[in-house]
């Protein structure tokens, strides 16, 4: 009797592919799992930071005329910023009736009170909010 089996190429060919497979499988797992980690750890970080910060504002703001006829303005505002010392991600959000704009503030609140100036906010506006990175903490106003 004569027995026949796979050729000692093939069987390493075979023996090759079938590790390759495997390691592909592992590699695409776990950097996905990784990136959903580091997503997951990233956002308690943020949650731990911003743990019991508040944002209050002192009064009403400040509008100057910036255009003779008052259609655009800047708007400059006093907060009060509670258990941090500070704020970055800084955006004044303001909202007309028909849009709604963003704004970039480009520096950070300092504790425990600070100025934000809005400029050139177009008249007509409903209300402008502060918003920073923490999450759900900000400030609105409504003329």
């Amino acid at each position: 009797m004569s027995s026949k089996g796979i050729s000692p190429l093939v069987a390493a060919v075979l023996l090759i592919a079938a590790t390759m497979t495997i390691a592909g499988i592992l590699a695409y797992w776990a950097s996905s799992f990784v990136k959903t980690t580091l997503e997951s750890k990233e956002n308690k970080t943020s949650e731990i930071l911003c743990s019991g910060v508040e944002l209050e504002m002192y009064g009403s703001p400040d509008i100057v005329n910036v255009t003779p006829d008052g259609s655009v303005q800047n708007v400059t505002f006093l907060l009060h910023i509670l258990n941090t010392k500070k704020l970055s991600g800084i955006t004044a959000v303001i909202i007309y009736p028909n849009k709604v704009e963003k704004k970039n503030i480009s520096r950070d609140l300092t504790a425990p009170y600070d100025m934000v100036t809005v400029p050139n906010v177009d008249s007509g506006y409903t209300e402008i909010k502060i918003t920073t990175s923490c999450p759900n903490v900000e400030v609105s106003w409504k003329p």
